[in-house]
C-alpha cells in the first residue's frame, strides 16, 4: 500500500435487538457478538460494531407464557 491508498479499512456494522422484559428494564444484545446491555449506544463496546438499525425482540412474551406454565390451575 502506498501513502495516498484508496482502500479504507471497512467497519463491521451490526444492529441492536431490543428486548422488552415483563418484569425488567429492557436490555439490547449487540447482533455481531450477542453482548447484552443495559443501553444503546451508536457503536458497540463489545466489538466496535457499527449499529445501522434496531430490531425488536419481545422478550416479556415468553417469559409470561413460562409464568402461566408454572401458575396454571
Amino acid at each position: 500500500m502506498g501513502l495516498f491508498s484508496s482502500k479504507k479499512k471497512q467497519q463491521n456494522t451490526a444492529r441492536w435487538l431490543c428486548q422488552t422484559h415483563l418484569f425488567g428494564a429492557d436490555t439490547f444484545e449487540c447482533s455481531a457478538c450477542h453482548k447484552v446491555y443495559k443501553k444503546r449506544t451508536e457503536t458497540c463496546p463489545g466489538c466496535g460494531a457499527l449499529m445501522v438499525k434496531d430490531k425488536y425482540d419481545p422478550q416479556w412474551v415468553d417469559e409470561l407464557a413460562a409464568l402461566d406454565a408454572i401458575f396454571e390451575d
